[in-house]
């Protein structure tokens, strides 16, 4: 007990550990060749794993019920969906390089748009998980990534010059 204690120093942070381990071995970051391949495939990926392992989809809503009471919970789950979609952003600089997006987007901001369809359906309005929300969520976020939804920008809104 002391070892895990010395590890992690909270629950929250062996939590955090837990499903960041989870989500990187259950729901690896797909390379299909092109953005829209990539992120059907993730969107695919993230439903089947809380859809077809109701532990997974139980960790994610303790957590998040968690979050709305304790501080701590909180930072976990900021925490595991900041590097999440930091990890899963590879996508969006594939597709950068691959001339699919400008260099200004943000593949962060992509990647949260991709997934907040599903956890709405799964956190917020309680409802099933299929295939159907899976390729929807894709399209859509596709679909706003292309329109260049997801530029980065500076405070005034302006789109910031590529520094990259």
């Amino acid at each position: 007990m002391a070892t895990i204690y010395r590890r992690w120093r909270t629950v929250e942070g062996l939590i955090v550990d837990l499903l960041t381990w989870i989500s990187f071995n259950e729901i690896p970051f797909p390379d299909t060749g092109s953005l829209e391949g990539d992120l059907r495939t993730l969107s695919r990926s993230i439903v089947a794993l809380y859809r077809d392992d109701i532990r997974f989809r139980t960790m994610i809503e303790t957590i998040v019920a968690g979050a709305t009471r304790d501080s701590a919970a909180e930072r976990a789950l900021h925490d595991f969906f900041a590097e999440r979609n930091a990890g899963a952003a590879v996508i969006v600089e594939r597709a950068i390089a691959r001339g699919e997006l400008p260099p200004e987007t943000d593949g962060i901001e992509l990647i949260a748009a991709l997934g907040a369809p599903i956890y709405y359906r799964m956190l917020v309005i309680r409802r099933s998980l299929d295939t159907a929300l899976a390729d929807r969520a894709a399209a859509a976020a596709h679909a706003a990534a292309l329109a260049g939804a997801f530029a980065i920008t500076d405070q005034t809104g302006a789109t910031r010059p590529w520094s990259g």
